[in-house]
């Protein structure tokens, strides 16, 4: 079973066309939990922090439902991202 996954994009990193929400789908060849184990690894050797994980499949599992896994990951650089808000 390959992994799918859904992440928010942080300030500067680029893995693919974004939908116009701002979501990126990246299509996994490894198994959806090793995919997962493999996010914050990657996104900590880029200098991105994970501030949250939100497993849809295991929320689903909590009031018996199923769900494909499913997992959103939102992440970025403080640095950088607290200036733009700053900003706004």
């Amino acid at each position: 079973m390959t992994g799918m996954l859904s992440a928010m994009l942080g300030l500067g990193l680029w893995f693919g066309p974004a939908s116009g929400d701002g979501l990126v789908q990246i299509r996994s060849n490894a198994t959806a939990a090793a995919t997962v184990a493999r996010v914050e690894p990657a996104l900590a050797s880029r200098g991105l922090r994970l501030f949250a994980t939100v497993d849809h499949a295991a929320n689903a599992k909590a009031i018996n439902l199923e769900l494909r896994p499913s997992t959103v990951f939102i992440f970025g650089n403080p640095a950088v991202g607290t200036r733009v808000m700053q900003c706004a």
